[in-house]
């Protein structure tokens, strides 16, 4: 679903600007929609 993705990757690079002066690493972002249903956005 291209909205699941669109938000998985929205979430991912807000929570990575947070991230930027310390030493942690955002390896991943997970937007579930059902059970069945969900999009991963990780950076290369």
């Amino acid at each position: 679903n291209p909205t699941a993705e669109n938000l998985a990757q929205f979430i991912f690079k807000e929570l990575k600007k947070d991230l930027v002066l310390t030493e942690k690493r955002l390896a991943w972002v997970q937007v579930n929609e059902s059970p069945d249903a969900w999009a991963i956005f990780k950076e290369d």
